[in-house]
């Protein structure tokens, strides 16, 4: 079998982390290649940047697959102005992101929805309006287009922005249920 050989020169781009079989996929000077959820192929990316994941850890698996768990949990930083949204957050790796007031070049400001808080807000009969108003909050992450992907592990989702999207992890895309809540007539 022929080894890869590629230099890679932009985010999200494959890597090698130890097999020989990748050893010719490498990052470009100032990136790194970061373990995503493969043991042999990584994904590179600048140092800071938004959208590099930025918690570490290995994942200890279980019979009952809801029981998996993180374990070493270690944190590298983000650039200037970025918070690290955890593993805990539902953020597979973390991932770097910054308040939508912070224009950073190659992002996309998206809507997130605190889905417990959104959801025991409806279930307390609260008006959709005001527990939208509440348990939702916009945050700046890497931004994706057609020439721009996300990271292997995260999904491009349409933004308010025209043309742009946002990368977010796969579940954030449907993680809400409307039914069995009580409606005011």
């Amino acid at each position: 079998m022929p080894e890869l050989s590629l230099t890679a020169t932009r985010e999200g781009a494959p890597c090698g982390l130890g097999d020989p079989g990748f050893a010719g996929a490498v990052c470009a000077p100032g990136f790194r290649c970061a373990r995503l959820e493969d043991d042999e192929l990584g994904a590179c990316f600048a140092e800071e940047t938004l959208g590099a994941p930025c918690e570490y850890g290995t994942m200890v698996p279980n019979a009952r697959p809801s029981r998996d768990r993180i374990e070493g949990l270690a944190r590298r930083a983000c650039g200037p102005s970025q918070t690290c949204d955890t593993n805990f957050q539902g953020f597979p790796e973390g991932s770097c992101s910054a308040s939508c007031r912070t224009k950073i070049d190659g992002s996309s400001c998206a809507d997130f929805l605190d889905v417990d808080g959104f959801q025991n807000c409806l279930r307390s009969r609260g008006s959709f309006e005001g527990c939208a108003r509440s348990f939702v909050f916009p945050a700046r992450l890497a931004s994706c287009d057609d020439e721009h992907a996300c990271r292997q592990d995260y999904v491009c989702a349409r933004t308010r922005d025209a043309g742009a999207g946002a990368c977010l992890p796969p579940y954030f895309v449907f993680q809400l249920r409307l039914d069995a809540y009580p409606i005011r007539n």
